[in-house]
Protein backbone atom coordinates (compact mmCIF):
# COMPACT_ATOMS: atom_id res chain seq x y z
CA UNK A 1 0.00 0.00 0.00
CA UNK A 2 1.55 3.51 -1.11
CA UNK A 3 1.36 6.34 2.24
CA UNK A 4 1.54 9.81 1.57
CA UNK A 5 2.39 12.16 4.65
CA UNK A 6 -0.10 14.76 5.39
CA UNK A 7 1.74 17.47 7.55
CA UNK A 8 0.01 20.22 9.33
CA UNK A 9 0.91 23.33 11.18
CA UNK A 10 -0.43 25.29 13.96
CA UNK A 11 0.01 28.50 15.58
CA UNK A 12 -0.95 26.45 19.07
CA UNK A 13 1.26 23.30 20.37
CA UNK A 14 -2.09 22.70 22.34
CA UNK A 15 -3.69 22.91 19.15
CA UNK A 16 -1.18 20.71 17.48
CA UNK A 17 -1.49 17.62 20.14
CA UNK A 18 -5.80 18.01 20.10
CA UNK A 19 -5.48 17.04 16.54
CA UNK A 20 -3.01 14.41 17.16
CA UNK A 21 -5.40 13.04 19.67
CA UNK A 22 -8.43 13.34 17.55
CA UNK A 23 -6.85 11.88 14.67
CA UNK A 24 -5.67 8.82 16.80
CA UNK A 25 -9.51 8.44 18.11
CA UNK A 26 -10.70 8.06 14.61
CA UNK A 27 -8.07 5.96 13.55
CA UNK A 28 -7.57 7.29 10.13
CA UNK A 29 -3.69 7.22 9.82
CA UNK A 30 -1.25 4.59 10.03
CA UNK A 31 1.25 6.39 12.20
CA UNK A 32 0.88 10.06 13.66
CA UNK A 33 4.02 11.72 14.65
CA UNK A 34 3.92 15.40 16.54
CA UNK A 35 6.77 17.75 17.41
CA UNK A 36 6.06 21.08 18.85
CA UNK A 37 3.80 22.79 16.31
CA UNK A 38 3.78 19.96 13.54
CA UNK A 39 1.70 17.37 13.42
CA UNK A 40 2.73 14.82 10.56
CA UNK A 41 0.04 11.86 9.82
CA UNK A 42 1.20 8.75 7.07
CA UNK A 43 -2.29 7.67 5.09
CA UNK A 44 -3.11 6.02 1.62
CA UNK A 45 -4.47 8.32 -1.03
CA UNK A 46 -8.07 7.84 -0.25
CA UNK A 47 -7.34 9.61 3.42
CA UNK A 48 -6.25 12.63 2.65
CA UNK A 49 -9.23 14.38 2.80
CA UNK A 50 -10.60 13.51 5.78
CA UNK A 51 -7.75 14.05 7.61
CA UNK A 52 -7.03 17.63 5.97
CA UNK A 53 -10.38 18.37 7.36
CA UNK A 54 -9.84 16.75 10.93
CA UNK A 55 -6.32 19.25 11.08
CA UNK A 56 -8.10 21.74 9.62
CA UNK A 57 -10.81 21.59 11.82
CA UNK A 58 -8.33 21.40 14.94
CA UNK A 59 -6.86 24.95 14.06
CA UNK A 60 -4.05 24.58 11.34
CA UNK A 61 -2.83 27.51 10.00
CA UNK A 62 -1.13 25.36 6.92
CA UNK A 63 -1.78 21.69 5.64
CA UNK A 64 0.50 20.10 2.84
CA UNK A 65 0.59 16.87 1.76
CA UNK A 66 4.61 15.22 1.13
CA UNK A 67 4.51 12.78 -2.24
CA UNK A 68 7.30 10.85 -3.47
CA UNK A 69 7.63 10.70 -7.05
CA UNK A 70 10.04 9.06 -9.44
CA UNK A 71 12.69 11.50 -10.38
CA UNK A 72 12.51 11.27 -14.27
CA UNK A 73 15.79 14.14 -14.07
CA UNK A 74 17.99 11.14 -12.52
CA UNK A 75 20.28 9.14 -14.84
CA UNK A 76 22.57 6.53 -14.42
CA UNK A 77 25.45 8.39 -14.77
CA UNK A 78 24.04 10.85 -12.07
CA UNK A 79 22.71 8.48 -9.67
CA UNK A 80 23.45 4.43 -9.91
CA UNK A 81 20.51 3.52 -8.19
CA UNK A 82 17.90 1.95 -10.24
CA UNK A 83 14.89 3.88 -8.94
CA UNK A 84 15.27 7.17 -7.62
CA UNK A 85 12.26 9.84 -5.76
CA UNK A 86 12.02 12.99 -5.22
CA UNK A 87 10.12 14.02 -2.63
CA UNK A 88 7.42 17.19 -2.72
CA UNK A 89 5.16 18.90 -0.62
CA UNK A 90 1.88 20.28 -2.36
CA UNK A 91 0.00 22.77 -0.18
CA UNK A 92 -3.75 21.98 0.49
CA UNK A 93 -6.74 24.02 0.26
CA UNK A 94 -7.93 24.71 3.77
CA UNK A 95 -12.22 24.09 4.03
CA UNK A 96 -13.85 26.60 5.80
CA UNK A 97 -15.47 25.35 9.01
CA UNK A 98 -19.35 24.66 9.21
CA UNK A 99 -20.74 27.61 10.83
CA UNK A 100 -23.96 25.25 10.92
CA UNK A 101 -22.52 22.09 12.80
CA UNK A 102 -24.74 22.48 16.45
CA UNK A 103 -22.75 19.50 17.64
CA UNK A 104 -19.89 21.43 18.64
CA UNK A 105 -19.86 21.21 22.35
CA UNK A 106 -18.85 25.17 22.58
CA UNK A 107 -18.87 24.96 26.14
CA UNK A 108 -15.83 22.60 26.04
CA UNK A 109 -12.94 24.82 26.79
CA UNK A 110 -10.20 22.73 26.77
CA UNK A 111 -6.66 24.08 27.82
CA UNK A 112 -7.20 27.66 26.72
CA UNK A 113 -6.03 30.44 29.16
CA UNK A 114 -7.38 33.22 27.54
CA UNK A 115 -10.64 34.59 28.73
CA UNK A 116 -13.33 35.96 26.04
CA UNK A 117 -15.94 38.54 27.63
CA UNK A 118 -18.93 39.95 26.56
CA UNK A 119 -17.89 43.61 26.58
CA UNK A 120 -21.12 45.18 27.66
CA UNK A 121 -22.68 42.96 30.25
CA UNK A 122 -18.90 41.66 31.45
CA UNK A 123 -19.91 38.22 31.08
CA UNK A 124 -17.18 35.99 30.44
CA UNK A 125 -18.10 34.12 26.99
CA UNK A 126 -15.20 31.22 27.53
CA UNK A 127 -11.57 30.34 26.85
CA UNK A 128 -9.42 29.79 23.71
CA UNK A 129 -5.57 29.16 23.54
CA UNK A 130 -3.60 31.81 22.35
CA UNK A 131 -3.64 30.24 18.93
CA UNK A 132 -7.13 30.68 18.66
CA UNK A 133 -6.53 34.67 19.95
CA UNK A 134 -3.84 35.12 17.26
CA UNK A 135 -6.92 34.27 14.54
CA UNK A 136 -9.03 36.90 16.73
CA UNK A 137 -5.96 39.55 16.68
CA UNK A 138 -5.12 38.85 12.45
CA UNK A 139 -8.89 38.84 11.93
CA UNK A 140 -10.14 42.32 13.00
CA UNK A 141 -8.66 45.29 13.59
CA UNK A 142 -8.87 47.93 16.41
CA UNK A 143 -10.86 50.94 16.35
CA UNK A 144 -8.00 53.04 18.06
CA UNK A 145 -4.56 52.62 20.24
CA UNK A 146 -6.89 52.55 23.55
CA UNK A 147 -9.36 49.70 22.52
CA UNK A 148 -8.87 45.95 22.56
CA UNK A 149 -12.66 45.37 21.89
CA UNK A 150 -13.87 43.45 19.06
CA UNK A 151 -17.44 44.16 17.32
CA UNK A 152 -18.17 40.23 16.42
CA UNK A 153 -21.55 39.88 14.33
CA UNK A 154 -22.55 36.85 12.25
CA UNK A 155 -21.03 37.24 8.88
CA UNK A 156 -17.88 38.30 10.55
CA UNK A 157 -17.94 34.80 12.36
CA UNK A 158 -18.71 33.15 8.84
CA UNK A 159 -15.53 34.82 7.49
CA UNK A 160 -13.66 33.45 10.56
CA UNK A 161 -14.58 30.65 9.93
CA UNK A 162 -12.61 30.11 6.44
CA UNK A 163 -9.22 31.93 8.09
CA UNK A 164 -6.20 29.77 9.06
CA UNK A 165 -6.00 28.81 12.74
CA UNK A 166 -9.99 28.81 12.66
CA UNK A 167 -11.09 26.28 15.05
CA UNK A 168 -14.36 24.59 15.42
CA UNK A 169 -14.26 24.84 19.25
CA UNK A 170 -13.42 29.20 18.21
CA UNK A 171 -16.44 29.70 16.18
CA UNK A 172 -19.44 27.54 18.00
CA UNK A 173 -18.17 29.73 21.18
CA UNK A 174 -18.32 32.98 18.92
CA UNK A 175 -21.70 31.47 17.93
CA UNK A 176 -23.52 30.83 21.15
CA UNK A 177 -22.32 34.21 22.33
CA UNK A 178 -23.86 36.72 19.27
CA UNK A 179 -26.59 34.03 18.90
CA UNK A 180 -28.73 35.86 15.79
CA UNK A 181 -28.25 38.84 16.67
CA UNK A 182 -27.26 40.65 13.49
CA UNK A 183 -25.70 43.71 15.11
CA UNK A 184 -23.49 41.37 16.72
CA UNK A 185 -21.57 42.07 20.46
CA UNK A 186 -17.89 43.67 21.45
CA UNK A 187 -15.37 41.22 22.53
CA UNK A 188 -12.81 42.08 25.39
CA UNK A 189 -9.82 39.27 26.18
CA UNK A 190 -7.77 38.95 29.31
CA UNK A 191 -4.76 36.14 29.76
CA UNK A 192 -4.96 34.16 33.19
CA UNK A 193 -3.36 36.62 36.02
CA UNK A 194 -2.96 39.48 33.71
CA UNK A 195 -4.79 42.51 33.03
CA UNK A 196 -7.18 43.47 29.86
CA UNK A 197 -4.23 43.36 27.00
CA UNK A 198 -4.17 45.65 24.03
CA UNK A 199 -4.44 42.97 21.06
CA UNK A 200 -2.25 45.36 19.24
CA UNK A 201 1.05 43.74 18.98
CA UNK A 202 3.30 46.62 20.08
CA UNK A 203 1.09 47.77 22.76
CA UNK A 204 1.10 47.14 26.66
CA UNK A 205 -1.62 46.53 29.30
CA UNK A 206 -4.60 48.91 29.29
Amino acid sequence: MSLVQVIGTFNDATLAERARSRLARAGLAEEISASGNRVAVEVPEERVEPVRTVLAEEGAVDVRKRVRRLDAAVSPETDPSPIAYAEEEIPLDRPCIDTSDDAVDAAADGNGKVRLFDEATFIEIGRITEGELKVLQDAFEEEDLDDNDYWINPDEIDDLACRPGATKHLIALLRRAVGDNPDGIDIAFQREGQPRQSLRHNAGAI
